[in-house]
């Protein structure tokens, strides 16, 4: 583990204290992972907040740093389904698992080209570029909070599921079905 954030070095410290009881046979756990969340109705997602339901409202999507690196997303009902599966099986206690996450890694771009193809629409996507988090994250507490997770979204981010694809064959919905998913709902 090597965090590049404060809340990151914190959940590192949680996980190795979890990880150290495991290993001396104090405690019986799991650690479950997932990347950047997203799905119907999801509420303080960055996808559905920035760019789903500002497309739904038929505003412009917004997207931070660049439009052009990849980024991971995790379908919100693959986790749930994946974390209650994974509670249910004996021999998956005492690892970490991440949970199935679409291996396409999109870009802002793709994610906005997909949305707009579905509605027919223009792909509209306001960025706002790294310096200009920088001079306003002092302003405005949430752009504090992220530009602390720039590494995730100035470089690509891709997410890396494949052991519990492997060892259970749980896969993630593809993020164009979860996408379309998001738009039909309320």
């Amino acid at each position: 583990m090597n965090p590049k954030s404060k809340k990151g070095k914190v959940r590192a410290q949680i996980a190795q204290m979890i990880l150290d009881q495991i290993a001396v046979g104090k405690l019986k756990a799991m650690i479950v992972r997932a990347a950047d969340f997203y799905g119907p109705n999801a509420k303080l997602s960055f996808l559905n907040e920035s760019v789903i339901n500002r497309m739904k409202a038929g505003k412009t999507a917004q997207w931070l740093y660049s439009k052009n690196k990849k980024h991971s997303f995790t379908y919100i009902p693959d986790a749930a389904k994946a974390t209650a599966f994974l509670a249910q099986q004996q021999n998956a206690w005492n690892q970490v698992w991440h949970l199935p996450t679409s291996k396409k890694y999109p870009t802002g771009q793709e994610i906005v080209n997909i949305l707009a193809k579905e509605w027919s629409v223009a792909p509209k996507l306001q960025v706002l570029p790294g310096f200009m988090v920088g001079i306003l994250a002092p302003f405005i507490p949430l752009l504090k909070e992220v530009s602390e997770l720039s590494y995730q979204l100035d470089q690509d981010y891709c997410f890396d599921s494949s052991k519990i694809e492997d060892t259970y064959n749980l896969k993630a919905t593809p993020i164009e079905m979860g996408l379309k998913n998001c738009l039909r709902s309320d």
